[in-house]
């Protein structure tokens, strides 16, 4: 495992939200300052729905990915 892998399984949380629907790709950190389902970047400001998610058991699976928002997991630099 690369340190860039095991920095980035480090700093992301167990729990996270995502869209209810089946379509949803994208995993978000949970916003804090909310008590239901919502993530922390301007996605929130859609009309959806959102559920929690158990991120470590969905982000291995090459159909999701972690939302790059400032507000959720910003990319850092030289990490792919």
């Amino acid at each position: 495992m690369s340190r860039a892998e095991q920095t980035s399984k480090r700093d992301t949380p167990t729990t996270g939200v995502r869209k209810s629907s089946q379509h949803s790709r994208c995993l978000h950190r949970q916003c804090p300052d909310s008590d239901e389902p919502m993530p922390a970047c301007g996605e929130s400001g859609r009309d959806a729905d959102w559920r929690e998610a158990h991120i470590p058991s969905l982000l291995p699976f090459a159909r999701f990915s972690l939302c790059t928002h400032d507000e959720c997991f910003p990319e850092k630099g030289g990490m792919d």
